[in-house]
């Protein structure tokens, strides 16, 4: 019998330890994922839904912070039809879908006007490539210095002028939220079409949701699992962007 206990005081001290080592390096992992290029027009990098107590853990419904914009930010400028790298933080996470977004600057904080105007949706955790510069700024705090790229095309249906681009991530690993980003852009030239179908332009994913709105807190408790977007699913596709109903 004392040795039996003896065996269970060790396996009990040695979980205990293990469970100390899993808390520690949950506590050195940034909660969140913001743009950086195009860059995130306000200070906030923690915009996420759900969540209090501290910058990294304060609600925000999105599609953008409402936070104070940045000082002297630089708005990029693209061409229709462009091929542009948006750049944003991996914060040690993975998983989830990211979907993009371009509406008229005075629909910035119109959550309706964001999920009509999307034209894109990807695996989140697609185009992991090194940062330039181990800092917050370009890095956020990933433990290995990596940050995620993917390349996109700016649809064709938008016309000259100032818009954000909405950027949110949902359904991410270790029981993510919702994490939203917006970025001003300005599009200038190109040729101008009609019609645009937004994409899903990879298979599947793995992530904890398949739709925005599922998860109003963190964490998420739903199990992850390899899908699309609903938008997409069982053949499904999101009605074809118009020139004229985007600009309103």
């Amino acid at each position: 019998m004392a040795s039996d206990r003896g065996r269970c005081t060790r396996w009990v001290g040695a979980a205990l330890v293990l469970a100390a080592g899993t808390l520690g390096a949950a506590a050195d992992t940034t909660a969140h994922s913001w743009l950086v290029k195009p860059l995130e027009n306000t200070w906030d990098n923690s915009c996420r839904v759900g969540g209090t107590g501290g910058r990294d853990w304060k609600n925000c419904l999105g599609p953008c912070s409402r936070t104070n914009r940045r000082h002297n930010y630089e708005v990029a400028t693209y061409r229709r039809g462009q091929t542009i790298p948006v750049v944003y933080t991996k914060n040690n996470h993975y998983g989830g879908f990211l979907r993009l977004s371009l509406v008229p600057v005075k629909h910035r904080d119109d959550p309706w006007t964001h999920d009509r105007n999307a034209f894109r949706w990807s695996c989140w955790s697609a185009g992991e490539v090194d940062c330039p510069k181990r800092n917050e700024f370009e890095c956020g705090n990933d433990n290995h210095g990596r940050r995620y790229q993917q390349w996109v095309t700016i649809p064709p249906v938008f016309e000259d002028g100032l818009y954000v681009l909405g950027f949110v991530w949902y359904g991410g690993g270790y029981r993510q939220g919702t994490y939203w980003s917006c970025a001003d852009v300005r599009i200038a030239g190109g040729p101008l079409q009609d019609n645009f179908n937004p994409v899903f332009v990879h298979d599947r994913c793995m992530s904890n949701t398949n739709a925005l709105y599922q998860c109003s807190t963190q964490p998420c408790m739903q199990e992850e699992q390899w899908g699309k977007p609903r938008e997409f699913e069982d053949g499904r596709r999101p009605g074809a962007l118009n020139r004229w109903n985007v600009q309103q």
